[in-house]
């Protein structure tokens, strides 16, 4: 029989943010943003964290947030509460796209929009190739290290 004595026993959290991480929004937050959410940790350096919230998608098609993206069908998700009327977009076009920044192996995010936008009209870009977001998840130097820990 397994010792479940220590079952219940909560450790000290020692994850390393770091670029290409998955954070799982904890079960019962109260925050409508990151409640039951997946954030794709992009970038973590000492100037503090950019993430996209990868799991919340909304009932809107790219060109209604980029009237210039005409009839693509790709999908458009939240990002998080900061510029939530900013476009980001992670893709799978890698260099493809100048001044693609990786996140792991084959999947990239930003680059260069317009560049982008003419691929995307003359459909050399498919849906699933980009994902784009509206808005993003940030913190600020060592606060997310702080969150991890107290979670």
């Amino acid at each position: 029989m397994k010792d479940l004595s220590k079952i219940l026993q909560i450790r000290y959290n020692n994850v390393r943010p770091a670029a290409g991480m998955l954070l799982l929004a904890e079960p019962f937050l109260g925050d409508p943003f990151f409640s039951r959410s997946v954030v794709l940790l992009i970038e973590h350096n000492e100037e503090g964290s950019f993430g996209l919230i990868i799991n919340k998608e909304v009932p809107v098609k790219p060109a209604e947030a980029i009237s210039s993206l005409g009839n693509y069908e790709g999908k458009v998700f939240v990002g998080g509460p900061v510029q939530p009327r900013s476009i980001f977009y992670l893709h799978t076009l890698g260099q493809r796209l100048a001044g693609s920044l990786p996140v792991i192996d084959h999947l990239y995010w930003g680059g260069d929009a317009m560049q982008l936008n003419q691929m995307i009209m003359k459909g050399e870009v498919k849906p699933g190739e980009v994902r784009f977001f509206l808005g993003y998840s940030g913190w600020s130097p060592g606060q997310l290290q702080d969150e991890l820990k107290r979670d």
